[in-house]
């Protein structure tokens, strides 16, 4: 192999080389990739940050109603601040960044935001016990951790979802809520043109009503809790086929059906190389991915070798425009900077991509043009300009970028470099190029 696609390997399926990462990687760049693949998979372990949230949220329910900040709420807060600073700094230390950029995927596929107050404990564990085990498991598995998280309960209020005819929804004024249900096939498996109706989205929500968070009255330590008397009895229709009265079970084969689907397979397929090669996918490689993705039983260890192996994942044309998260974590690698901090949080905040605060259940934007707003546009070059620290502004710039860029650094940037006043100008020029700027 070479230096380019050493480069490619670190840019296009990580978060941008480190120095010394691209003369690492170039005797094998496919190899490094599926070394990340075959890593022991993060241990789910028994939730221990999920249920400290919610007690944490038990706590801040059960507080008395103050004039100013609970010490519940100060530690809510908190928690949100370091949960996004460890969220940027696993992208900037990463030493399996295609993993890595793996778990930023489907963090953003399933998303959750602190949009909803609820979340606000749960982010960060969220993505670190559903999430970061699952990535290169089965995608069932991955799914199944999802819905049954305190996050996406809060986040799509399914924690509330009671069905009409059970016997709390017989005593109370609350009714079925469909955001999960209409997501979940939406957005998280079958795509919006995956052949279900209004109607599927109807009987899916009413199939996982019940499916809630333990609160106060729950055993300590309860996180996902199933609660009979709230969940609509009787058969429902979903996707063409009836399911009996099965409590909890209705839902867990749902999923089941939501997984196999080849529907499924297709909008993972297409989300995938999407993000990893092209805004506009290449059909070829879709097809690729998805029959993987049925072939396997939802393997995302097979789906991600499939897109290792795809040669359109290996053109030196650089496909896809930097989102913020990218740009800030490939720069500080870049510059040897080994630590993110509230301020790295407030600049992403500036530039568009606050952690944990997607716009919508949809996540982040995935296409260069939602990030060529004139406002973004102006935040990325003053952040060019103002983000470099000090310790390391005197680099000079033209080692700096061939070190990041390898041979893919154009002659023309490369004179602007040469041409720069000063060392940091330079450097400032090397992140706002468009070779940096585009992976």
């Amino acid at each position: 192999m070479s230096l380019v696609e050493a480069a490619i390997a670190a840019n296009r399926f990580g978060f941008g080389a480190r120095p010394g990462d691209l003369d690492t990687i170039a005797p094998n760049p496919k190899g490094w990739l599926q070394a990340q693949i075959k890593q022991p998979a993060a241990p789910a372990g028994d939730m221990p940050l999920t249920r400290a949230g919610v007690a944490l949220l038990s706590a801040i329910q059960s507080a008395p109603a103050m004039a100013t900040q609970s010490p519940q709420q100060k530690e809510a807060f908190a928690l949100r601040d370091r949960d996004r600073v460890a969220h940027i700094q696993a992208a900037i230390a990463s030493d399996t960044p295609f993993r890595e950029r793996l778990v930023k995927f489907w963090t953003n596929h399933f998303t959750v935001s602190y949009a909803q107050n609820y979340v606000m404990p749960f982010a960060g564990a969220y993505e670190a016990e559903a999430i970061r085990p699952n990535v290169t498991g089965r995608f069932r598995d991955l799914l199944g951790a999802v819905v049954h998280h305190p996050a996406m309960l809060y986040y799509l209020d399914n924690a509330r979802s009671i069905g009409p005819n059970s016997k709390q929804g017989a005593k109370a004024d609350i009714g079925v809520n469909e955001n999960l249900g209409r997501e979940l096939m939406e957005l998280h498996t079958l795509g919006v043109d995956g052949g279900y109706t209004q109607a599927d989205v109807h009987s899916l929500a009413l199939i996982l009503t019940g499916w809630s968070v333990g609160g106060t009255r729950d055993p300590a330590g309860t996180t996902f809790i199933y609660r009979p008397f709230g969940h609509e009895p009787g058969p429902k229709t979903f996707l063409g086929k009836t399911y009996a009265q099965g409590d909890q079970a209705e839902g867990e084969a749902a999923l089941d059906t939501l997984a196999a689907h080849p529907s499924t397979a297709k909008h993972i397929a297409t989300q995938l190389v999407r993000h990893f090669i092209a805004d506009d996918p290449p059909p070829a490689a879709v097809d690729r991915l998805a029959k993987t993705f049925q072939d396997s039983g939802g393997d995302l260890a097979a789906v991600s070798q499939a897109l290792i192996d795809s040669p359109e994942a290996w053109t030196p044309d650089r496909r896809k425009y930097k989102a913020p998260l990218d740009l800030v974590a490939s720069a500080l690698r870049g510059l040897g900077v080994e630590t993110a901090d509230l301020n790295t949080v407030n600049w992403l905040r500036r530039l568009g991509q606050l952690v944990y605060n997607a716009p919508s259940p949809e996540g982040w934007p995935d296409r260069e043009a939602d990030w060529l707003a004139p406002e973004l546009m102006m935040q990325r070059i003053e952040w060019g300009y103002l983000s470099i620290p000090r310790n390391v502004a005197d680099q000079p710039p033209v080692p700096f970028a061939e070190a990041v860029l390898g041979p893919t650094l154009s002659d023309k940037t490369r004179s602007a470099l040469s041409a720069a006043p000063s060392a940091r100008e330079g450097i400032a020029l090397a992140l706002l190029s468009p070779e940096f700027q585009r992976r």
